[in-house]
């Protein structure tokens, strides 16, 4: 069967495999506020809401659904979009803190900023941001990247600013509408600037 496990306030700690093993049921999570410690203990999940904080050193993976309102992953661990899975980012606020975020999936963001300390976003699927917000991926401390393998679109007039952490791209990134500004990286890719949109650097890029 599939079971659903719901964090309200508070702290939850998992020490041990017993409590959720892999295959044992678990197949949905959502932390509204408070916190989710799972320790070393790897998830595999079908959907996952994330408002407050979730923790693992291991890993986090989505079969289905991650909606992301703001809320905080944090632990050491990565977060897996699996190849048919949907990150959808759409809140004020969300805190990436020693932490890799890897989509092998999609990723539909709305609105809002993503602060990262010491954490890398890896995109290998496609990473779509729309919307006529302005939407930041801010660098608040340590070593921050994003790099694009797969495809980055930019779609509506969204303005799309990287503060701060570097921007590597050596996939596709295609600006149909808004602005995207860079903080610096080394770019290899393919870059598709539309008519009426934006493509601005205020570090120091490599193309080659």
């Amino acid at each position: 069967g599939s079971n659903t496990l719901t964090v309200a306030g508070g702290v939850v700690n998992f020490n041990g495999p017993a409590s959720f093993a892999s295959g044992a049921g678990l197949s949905s999570l959502t932390i509204s506020s408070g916190t989710a410690n799972f320790g070393a203990m790897p998830l595999t999940l079908s959907t996952a809401t994330i408002g407050g904080v979730f923790s693992n050193s291991t890993s986090l993976t989505i079969t289905g659904t991650l909606n992301w309102p703001g809320g905080v992953m944090n632990g050491g661990g990565t977060t897996i979009i699996g190849s048919s899975a949907t990150l959808n980012a759409s809140g004020a606020l969300g805190d990436l803190d020693n932490r890799t975020l890897e989509n092998d999936g999609t990723v539909a963001w709305t609105m809002g900023a993503i602060q990262t300390i010491n954490s890398t976003f890896n995109n290998c699927g496609v990473f779509t941001a729309t919307g006529k917000s302005y939407i930041d991926y801010d660098g608040i401390g340590g070593n921050n990247a994003f790099n694009n393998v797969g495809n980055f679109i930019l779609q509506g007039s969204p303005n799309f600013e990287f503060d701060g952490p570097a921007f590597n791209n050596s996939g596709t990134v295609d600006i149909q509408g808004g602005t995207l500004t860079l903080a610096g990286g080394v770019e290899t890719g393919t870059f598709q600037v539309e008519k009426g949109t934006t493509l601005a650097m205020e570090g120091v890029d490599t193309f080659s």
